[in-house]
Order: C-alpha cells, then structure tokens, then sequence
C-alpha cells in the first residue's frame, strides 16, 4: 500500500541503528540506512492482490522507510484509523499501543494488582500506564528517568512515581508495594479493536511532546537521546 504520509511517530531504536558499530551487535543494519517509524497517513494506491477498497482509508502502520511524504506499507500490518483518533494515538496504534497490552495480557494481570511500569514517561510506557488502569490493576507504580517526570505519569494514572536514577529505587518501591509487585513491565505486541475502542472513546491517550518537520528530522533524534521528553515525538511532512 501506497500512503500519503500525515505524521511519523520517531521510534528510539532508531537512534541505536543511526551510531552503528557503537550502539553494539544487535544494532547493526546495512548503509545506506534508513529510518523506521509508525505512520500515520491515508492510502493512495494498493499494490497486486492488495485490497482495494482501502483506497482512501485513513490508517496507520510501522514503516520501514518512514520519514518521506509517501510511506510503502505492507497491507497485512495497516491498522485502521477512525474518525476522532488524533494524531498521538494514531500513532502508536501499529506498535506501541499492541506491544503495552500484549505485555499486560501476558503478564496475566488480574484485578487489584499491584504494577512496576519502567520508563513509564515514554512512548509506550506512558501507555501501559493507562491500560493496567483500565484492566484493573489496583496500583500502578511508574518508574522514570528523574522526578521532573513524576506529575507526568501521575496525571496519566500512576499512583506513585520513583526515580530509577537513584540509588535507592528498589528500597522506595518496596516503601510503596510492602506486599510486594505483581507485575513488572520493563519496556521491551495484537489486540487492534480492543485499543481502537479505548482510543475512540478517549481513555486510551497519548501524550505528543513535540512536533517537527520532516527537514528538521536530527532535532528529533537529538531530542530522543536526551532522554527529556514525554510521551511521543511527530515528525510532519
């Protein structure tokens, strides 16, 4: 499928394949490189034995050459877009989004649990956040970078915030859990309705911390390697 690019949500792993050899053997990928994101756009064109009818649709899928004005996309992983999904949870509806859940389901998350997030102000840790709220879990405690970001996660429904900085992290989480966690999610996916009906109806939401234009796509990267921001970055065409 052939899409006109809206947005591109910045993926940090891109940022490891960008350093090469320096990023280590997991991050390796051939030159001239290319960089991935979840995008955001409406399908112009359908390739052979593609459907056709989803010419015109808006949807959302993980490119593998993301950030251009036309994103090549591979039918099967399209993710559909309603009306009213704005461009932040659009955006984490082909990755990140599944990825939060099927972490979540995995983990067999049962009512009144008690949840670790880590780096819970992140992309898809802001996400899992939410969704342990919404299955049920009776606290969830996010762990982040500094405590700036704690007022963050805390208005998307964490409970309590520690610094995983800090020396004594796990002392503060056992402080807060004495009975101990159930659930620990290390950020490391697909359930599409079930996050199409959250993102509808506004319980599912996405934080957008920055938006850029294309031809400002190094700021992006720099922004991501700071570690500073919440949430998602955009890139638009």
């Amino acid at each position: 499928m052939l899409l006109r690019t809206e947005a591109i949500g910045a993926n940090f792993v891109d940022t490891k394949l960008r350093r090469g050899p320096a990023a280590g053997p997991l991050f390796q990928r051939p030159l001239p490189g290319k960089l991935t994101g979840d995008v955001v756009g409406t399908v112009e064109a359908a390739g052979p034995g593609a459907d056709r009818g989803l010419i015109g649709q808006r949807v959302a899928a993980l490119g593998e050459d993301a950030f251009a004005e036309h994103v090549v996309a591979d039918a099967q992983w399209l993710a559909p877009v309603p009306d009213g999904v704005d461009l932040g949870v659009a955006s984490m509806l082909p990755m990140g989004a599944p990825v939060a859940l099927r972490v979540l389901r995995t983990g067999r998350l049962a009512a009144g649990e008690t949840v670790l997030v880590h780096s819970a102000a992140g992309g898809i840790g802001h996400l899992a956040v939410q969704l342990a709220r919404l299955l049920g879990a009776g606290k969830v405690i996010a762990a982040v970078g500094s405590p700036a970001k704690f007022d963050f996660v805390r208005s998307f429904g964490a409970d309590a915030a520690v610094d995983y900085s800090a020396d004594d992290w796990p002392e503060r989480v056992r402080e807060l859990a004495p009975e101990g966690v159930d659930l620990v999610l290390d950020s490391v996916g697909a359930e599409m309705a079930e996050l199409v009906g959250h993102a509808v109806s506004g319980r599912l939401r996405t934080a957008v911390h920055a938006r850029f234009p294309l031809a400002e796509a190094p700021a992006v990267h720099r922004l991501i390697e700071e570690r500073s921001h919440l949430g998602r970055i955009l890139v638009l065409p």
